[in-house]
């Protein structure tokens, strides 16, 4: 079943690099990969966050999940 998450820092794996660049006021439970915690270099965060919701929202549709 597909799933779609955004790219997420971890203290425990890849992509550490997006860990050290990360806001330091921001708590590592915030990093639930479906809120977009970092700057994109070709879009704003809001860009982003938005483009993961339609994902989301486009895939799962009703019609979809029936296979029509």
């Amino acid at each position: 079943m597909p799933s779609f998450t955004v790219l997420t820092p971890s203290p425990h794996g890849v992509p550490s690099r997006l860990l050290a660049e990360a806001d330091p006021a921001r708590q590592l439970v915030e990093y639930t990969g479906d809120r977009v915690v970092f700057q994109p270099k070709h879009m704003s965060p809001h860009k982003l966050q938005d483009l993961y919701y339609y994902a989301w929202e486009t895939f799962y549709r009703e019609k979809n999940r029936r296979g029509a």
